[in-house]
């Protein structure tokens, strides 16, 4: 009987080796940014969200409607501005673009035009999530891990009075920028400076502050305080920056 047994149990684990030996390794999933293409009735769409000074806007919310069937397509922007999608040759669309919460509306339609082939096009459009402000100030005593958006500990004592400023001020609404100097690659510094804006806000929003009342923009190099010729000026401009928009 136990032999009988230890037979049945060596049986089972063949079948369950075998079974995992056939098994197909997982596919690699791309984002579809990376994957999505023209196609012989569908145009590729780029869209292109910056603000007045063409710097990307992350983050912000695309609605695309098809004018004739109002079939819908809704996407969001990478940290260079972008979003892709596939929309039928000979369509018109119009486009509505929301971040911050302000809806920017673009009523004139997009024509698509029904052309032969992989038809790509590019469609740059602009956005004045903060057009004006009260007043602005640098966020003293906030430090990251070099090239990264990691916040060292060091930096809880800024991060904190920001919270206070902000749990005290209930209508308060602000912008985090990041800043950085001009050394490096461009898109990266962009990227480093949207996920470095993007941590202080993620902090006070761990602490209760509502997410509606944030805004995080990365800047990048584009807006020197001052000019990037010493390590001293490059290191100011290496900054997290609070616009106070409403109070």
């Amino acid at each position: 009987m136990k032999q009988f047994f230890l037979i049945i149990l060596a049986s089972f684990f063949f079948r369950q080796t075998f079974a995992q030996q056939k098994e197909k390794p997982k596919k690699l999933e791309l984002p579809e940014s990376l994957t999505i293409t023209a196609t012989e009735d569908s145009a590729l769409l780029t869209f292109i969200i910056t603000d007045a000074n063409q710097i990307p806007e992350e983050g912000a919310f695309i609605k695309v409607i098809d004018v004739q069937t109002k079939e819908k397509k809704e996407g969001c922007t990478d940290s260079e501005g972008i979003w892709k999608t596939r929309l039928p040759k000979g369509a018109s669309v119009i486009v509505v673009v929301e971040k911050g919460g302000k809806r920017f509306p673009f009523t004139e339609p997009i024509e698509i035009p029904d052309e032969e082939g992989n038809l790509e096009l590019q469609q740059p459009l602009t956005i004045a999530v903060v057009p004006k402000f009260i007043r602005k100030y640098i966020l003293e005593n906030v430090y990251f891990e070099t090239g990264k958006a990691t916040l060292k500990p060091e930096s809880e004592k800024g991060l904190q009075l920001l919270h206070k400023a902000l749990s005290e001020n209930p209508k308060m609404k602000v912008e985090i920028g990041g800043h950085t100097d001009d050394i490096g690659n461009d898109k990266a510094n962009l990227k480093l400076s949207q996920e470095r804006a993007n941590a202080v806000k993620q902090y006070l929003i761990d602490k209760g502050i509502h997410a509606e009342r944030l805004i995080a923009k990365g800047y990048g190099k584009y807006q020197p305080a001052f000019p990037n010729n010493s390590e001293e000026n490059r290191q100011k401009n290496r900054r997290t920056e609070i616009k106070i928009i409403e109070e």
